[in-house]
């Protein structure tokens, strides 16, 4: 959000197209693999989103907006935070960078104290409450800031920062029962932030990351397809009875190559058609 926006000229115009590109990129191809939910759901409802306390609502699932259950399509939960700060982020871009980062960091702050004194658990009774005033916004905004970075470590400094904050946040969901979002915070969101942000100095002035790259382009249809795709192969080896360590192994590989076989066939066939069919 913060490269495509901070050159945007403020006004309109600059609103309109961010408006529409964001909305090109995210809702056609979310909208088809909700379809296939919605489908799933209507030849076998008992397979489909067992462990919803309460049914979501359809309109609001298409349209990620805060329900009291996620949406259809489960991972569709983070999207709803994602087109949260795209509105965000629309609304900004009527005034100049400046304004736009002042506001971010007073947002931030304000949300950090709420969320301290009220300290909301990851299931909050009101879901605009959940969404909307959420400290996982805070996380939106440190993913903004990042392409502000200013203060570059040595190499060895950012291995070890990566490696240290890695490792935290590995060890802590073990170790840590996370029973709010603002907990999630601190204990992922921050750890996380700083290793990006290491991760960014140390590539800096390197070789590109093709690989990387490439699956960063596909990456949304990763998040949206993956479900399926685990599932599928999850039926396989239980009607094939494939069972064991040696099983496991098996189906670890094969899970992580069809993922990401179908998202390279989701992003290239499906996802940029689409995009390009509805520009037209």
């Amino acid at each position: 959000m913060a490269l495509i926006s901070h050159n945007a000229s403020p006004g309109y115009s600059s609103v309109r197209s961010f408006v529409f590109k964001r909305g090109l990129r995210v809702y056609p191809i979310y909208w088809m693999y909700t379809l296939l939910v919605l489908i799933a759901y209507f030849v076998y409802p008992d397979g489909v989103n067992s462990s919803y306390v309460a049914s979501p609502s359809v309109i609001k699932s298409f349209l990620l907006l805060p329900d009291i259950s996620n949406p259809l399509l489960s991972v569709g939960w983070t999207l709803i935070y994602e087109v949260y700060f795209y509105c965000l982020m629309a609304l900004l871009l009527f005034f100049k960078i400046e304004t736009r980062n002042i506001f971010l960091m007073i947002l931030f702050v304000f949300l950090i104290f709420y969320n301290f004194f009220l300290y909301i658990s990851t299931d909050p009774i009101n879901p605009f409450e959940k969404y909307y005033l959420g400290p996982l916004v805070c996380e939106f905004i440190l993913g903004y800031w990042l392409f502000f970075q200013r203060v570059k470590f040595s190499s060895l400094i950012n291995l070890i920062i990566m490696a240290s904050s890695f490792l935290f946040v590995l060890s802590t969901s073990y170790w840590v029962d996370i029973d709010s979002n603002f907990k999630r915070l601190f204990l992922f969101g921050l750890p996380s932030a700083l290793f990006v942000y290491s991760f960014l100095s140390f590539c800096e002035g390197r070789r590109k990351f093709r690989v990387i790259a490439l699956l960063g382009d596909i990456s949304f249809s990763t998040y949206l397809s993956h479900i399926f795709v685990l599932n599928v192969i999850g039926l396989g080896f239980v009607f094939f009875k494939i069972e064991g360590i040696s099983g496991s192994v098996l189906c670890l590989f094969l899970s992580i190559f069809t993922v990401y076989a179908w998202s390279f066939i989701s992003y290239f066939f499906i996802e940029k058609k689409v995009m390009l069919f509805v520009r037209k």
